[in-house]
């Protein structure tokens, strides 16, 4: 679709008018424009300051603009648990708030749902048949009036913590500390500012190619989301990584900025400031940031939550690492060095052990370093 900004006009206005009004971001009844003013089929800048603050809530980049991802996500915010019959279609998966609001429900009653995405795939029709088998309805995996009144009647069983969060956690505790057999996707994303174009992917793909090959010597099954150059969407990404079966998923990319003094590193786990997000992402997300900073002169920016598609869509502990600003001098000094490249990787393969370890925290950050017993050899 074309990117609705400032001054545009149209039915697809209208049409981001309408759900905007609908999840109460724009005003409604006597207070709202006459559809029938063509006024009211402007993108204006009320529409735009509604939109920025949507964004803000689903963890999207705040610009104002309606381009894809934000788009997408509005249409499905219109959409309340009840309104329609929520079963998985391989075809055409269904996507809504709706979706999100029934894997939250049957999550928080202790069953397996995956990501709290708002996407209906086939971990969520099995965890949602388990509810459906333990509440005396038929297993069917699909959400209608009899499910819906089984979920108003319930609160959680789960207390304590996140179900998904636990689970997540026992499974790691269960695959051991070493790195052996385990298998990583990495995914070296240039900036998206053309002007910046081949330098950032000379520096991401030269992180990710050094990043692979140690993680292989430490007998990590390692891969490229993509080949370079290759132009592939995110969910063809995240779709490689989840057929991989990957233990984990790292986007690797440089940030650009309108301001050069925009500067720092940055990481970014599925999530946003309203809604469920993934605990064990921001866990995997806050080791590499504090791991690489501690080690580089990098401006330590933290971790956050954010809906980028390549997050939501993959099944594994995700994380999107900004490793600084090219449009900042500074930066752009700090990413042409070859030797801090280096350390970067260093920051990253630590950030990525730690994360295996029981008591990830007893070891003072930046100091970690890889012991003897754990550089197993590549599985044969």
């Amino acid at each position: 679709m074309q990117t609705i900004r400032l001054g545009q006009s149209g039915p697809a206005v209208l049409e981001v008018r309408s759900a905007l009004q609908v999840i109460g971001l724009l005003p409604v009844g006597e207070a709202a424009p006459d559809p029938r003013d063509p006024l009211a089929a402007v993108y204006d800048g009320a529409c735009a300051l509604a939109i920025r603050q949507f964004q803000q809530q689903r963890g999207l980049v705040a610009h104002g603009e309606v381009d894809e991802e934000t788009y997408r996500e509005l249409m499905s915010a219109r959409i309340r648990l009840g309104d329609r019959v929520l079963r998985e279609d391989p075809e055409r998966r269904l996507r809504g708030d709706d979706v999100r609001e029934l894997q939250q429900r049957v999550a928080e009653l202790g069953f397996d749902v995956g990501n709290i995405d708002g996407i209906f795939g086939p971990v969520t029709g099995r965890g949602l048949a388990a509810f459906q088998r333990d509440f005396g309805l038929t297993a069917d995996a699909v959400a209608g009036p009899q499910t819906f009144g089984a979920l108003a009647q319930l609160g959680s069983k789960v207390v304590g913590g996140s179900a998904a969060h636990l689970r997540s956690r026992a499974a790691r505790l269960a695959s051991g500390p070493t790195l052996g057999g385990k298998t990583v996707v990495l995914d070296p994303t240039p900036a998206s500012d053309p002007a910046y174009l081949d330098d950032s992917s000379s520096i991401v793909w030269d992180v990710a190619e050094r990043l692979q090959a140690r993680l292989n010597e430490l007998g990590v099954h390692a891969v490229m989301a993509a080949t370079r150059g290759a132009e592939l969407d995110s969910a063809s990404r995240a779709a490689l990584a989840n057929e991989q079966q990957a233990d984990l998923f790292l986007r690797i990319t440089v940030a650009t900025h309108a301001s050069t003094n925009a500067e720092g590193l940055a990481a970014y786990y599925f999530g946003t400031s309203e809604q469920a997000y993934s605990l064990a992402g921001q866990e995997f997300a806050s080791l590499l940031r504090r791991e690489i900073s501690a080690r580089t002169p990098f401006i330590d920016l933290g971790a956050h939550p954010r809906s980028l598609e390549v997050l939501r869509l993959t099944s594994m502990p995700a994380v999107c690492l900004e490793i600084g600003y090219l449009s900042n001098r500074l930066d752009a000094e700090r990413l042409y060095d070859d030797s801090l490249r280096e350390v970067i990787t260093e920051g990253a393969i630590a950030a990525i052990q730690r994360y295996y370890l029981d008591s990830p925290n007893d070891f003072q950050t930046g100091t970690w370093r890889l012991p003897p017993e754990l550089r197993t050899s590549r599985p044969t």
